[in-house]
């Protein structure tokens, strides 16, 4: 079962970020190779044609680099026994079942991410175990460009930048050898995509039928666009950076003549030996470096997040005041109402006040009337009474008429008989 997928060939695009190796790969899918169907999306602020990178893969790698104690941005080389070491060991059949899944039942397909170029010879052990035959294109761009471009999406500085562009392409060249590899020059692809891809297809023996006729018209005219570059420079403009050390300097100007075919593979393999010794030479250097890269990220990343917090709580303090501002209006309002309230509470007792003096006033002139009307009913009663005696004798039809009217006087005046 070691060999289930013997015969197929795997094209593996290597190259640093920010490369050119989206429109590499995507060249090759117009070449008919096969990339899968679980790419990672467009990102429109960084790639907005897309990446043309598998999802798996692209997290395999991000695994595979944490087991040997790096990132995609860590400087150094990594030594060569680490490729051996056991936490390496589940991460292989995670990649061998990954290759199955994704790719078991295609002759000729392809992946992309430029992790890889820091840990093909773990890929390299899986592809032998399935018995693939791998080849690969290597992307180059001026490292000027790449490192301008860092400096926009990352903040790296330039000289960390050239640093790892190296390492990247020397990782490269270093692991393909004796491989069948072209390098493809970003630029060049650019300006003149189709004989690049047929350049491509050439060197890796690739098919170019009818549908791959179609494939590189519709690349051509309708994928490619200059817009994807967003610097420029010529070769001769990375002499002019002070920043760009010789040894990228020079990698940069013997790979693209790689890239124009005027390079042989023996020399480009001598100088990136010579850079690779230089830069084990240089290992302590830059694991130090690296510590103080990743001290310094650790630290803006907390200082992020103390920004975030300090913004959170100006935001919440912003909220309260203005809270505070709509209750103390409130308050005002209420106040105000207060104030009219109490004005009106005052008429009010006021208002009172007079009815009760009024009220009195009637009381006592009630009380005068009802005096008055006392003593003059007394006097009616006894004008009454003389009258009785004058007007008919006691028992008599007429004494009896005036007996009920002195009784309805008297009840008309208020007292009774």
């Amino acid at each position: 079962m070691a060999n289930d997928m013997s015969g197929q060939r795997v094209i593996v695009v290597l190259g640093m970020h920010r490369s050119g190796t989206s429109a590499v790969t995507r060249g090759l899918q117009a070449l008919g190779i096969e990339l899968g169907d679980n790419l990672i999306p467009t990102a429109p602020q960084e790639n907005a044609k897309g990446y043309f990178e598998d999802w798996d893969i692209t997290e395999l790698n991000k695994e595979v680099l944490q087991a040997v104690g790096l990132e995609w941005s860590s400087v150094g080389l990594v030594p060569d026994d680490k490729w051996q070491g056991e936490p390496l060991r589940p991460l292989r059949l995670k990649a061998v079942e990954t290759l199955r899944r994704r790719f078991g039942g295609n002759r000729l397909w392809g992946f992309k991410d430029p992790r890889t170029c820091r840990v093909l010879p773990f890929w390299q052990g899986v592809f032998e175990h399935l018995g693939l035959d791998d080849a690969y294109v290597i992307a180059v761009r001026n490292p000027l460009s790449v490192a301008r471009s860092l400096a926009t999406r990352d903040g790296f500085a330039p000289e960390r930048s050239y640093l790892l562009w190296l390492e990247h392409l020397v990782d490269a060249i270093t692991y393909t050898r004796g491989k069948p590899r072209v390098v493809v020059d970003y630029d060049e692809l650019i300006g003149d995509p189709d004989a690049q891809l047929r350049r491509i297809g050439r060197a890796l023996d690739l098919p170019c039928d009818g549908a791959g006729e179609a494939g590189l018209a519709e690349y051509t005219e309708e994928f490619l666009d200059s817009a994807l570059r967003h610097s420029a420079f010529f070769s001769g403009d990375l002499n002019l950076d002070p920043n760009a050390f010789e040894l990228a300097r020079n990698g940069y100007q013997l790979l693209r003549q790689a890239a124009l075919d005027r390079a042989p593979a023996e020399e480009i393999e001598s100088l990136a030996g010579n850079i690779r010794a230089g830069l084990y030479s240089l290992a302590p250097v830059c694991r130090y470096l690296d510590q103080v890269i990743q001290t310094a990220n650790s630290f803006e990343k907390r200082t992020d997040i103390a920004e975030q917090a300090l913004a959170a709580t100006r935001g919440e303090l912003a909220a309260t005041r203005a809270e505070l501002e709509e209750v103390s209006g409130q308050l005002q309002q209420v106040r105000e109402h207060a104030v009219e309230m109490t004005a009106a509470l005052e008429a009010k007792r006021a208002e009172a006040d007079a009815l009760e003096q009024a009220l009195a006033q009637r009381d006592a002139q009630l009380a005068v009337l009802m005096l008055e009307r006392s003593t003059f009913g007394a006097q009616i009663g006894r004008v009454l009474t003389r009258l009785r005696g004058r007007l008919a004798p006691a028992g008599s039809l007429a004494g009896k008429l005036a007996d009920w009217a002195i009784g309805v006087a008297r009840a008309l005046l208020g007292k009774g008989r």
